[in-house]
């Protein structure tokens, strides 16, 4: 039995930025809103939720903010008491700042390609490249992956045990835009 005494972190919490568009306040509030629920998306979930969280750190980049597009990359770490290893889950937003539209990997490219195929190639090629041992088939783009956008490349990510063992962690794979100008939108 351990003789000492571990906190419990009671209130989850998680860092993220906050916009400020004062000539649009209701924009604001509405893409404010949709970056905090992203945030909220990385936070300890299941059964984890109740267990008693030893370390735990958050933190975000914001990878684009050009051109009325703003991405953001966000990675919350939390260790619980017990367990072998800690967990990392990254989560993506790209949104306009105009719109407020925020994007889902399927809104990036043209409708009148198979745009999935097309990443389907390029992520298995890197799977292979970087000797990535699957658990199961790699099951193809839906459309819905976590993604973000770096200045050069488009980032996708696969959390971790969505396609290899745990010791590899949370997965992301660059894909530079000259490759997706054929598709891209």
């Amino acid at each position: 039995m351990n003789s000492y005494k571990t906190a419990r972190l009671m209130e989850a919490s998680t860092s993220f930025p906050e916009i400020i568009r004062p000539q649009n306040p209701a924009m604001e509030k509405r893409i404010n809103r949709m970056i905090r629920e992203t945030a909220e998306e990385t936070l300890p979930e299941g059964r984890y939720r109740d267990m008693n969280i030893v370390t735990a750190a958050s933190k975000y980049e914001t990878t684009v903010n050009k051109n009325e597009i703003l991405s953001i990359r966000m990675e919350n770490y939390f260790y619980p008491e017990n367990m072998a290893n800690g967990i990392t889950t990254v989560k993506g937003i790209t949104v306009n700042l105009i719109t407020g539209r925020k994007y889902r990997l399927r809104d990036l490219f043209s409708s009148q390609t198979n745009y999935q195929a097309y990443l389907d190639r390029i992520i298995k090629r890197q799977i292979e490249e970087r000797d990535i041992p699957l658990l199961e088939e790699f099951p193809g783009i839906t459309g819905n992956e976590v993604f973000y956008l770096n200045e050069e490349d488009l980032a996708i990510v696969y959390q971790r045990y969505d396609l290899a063992p745990g010791s590899y962690g949370v997965i992301e794979f660059s894909i530079p835009y000259q490759e997706l100008e054929p598709i891209i939108s």
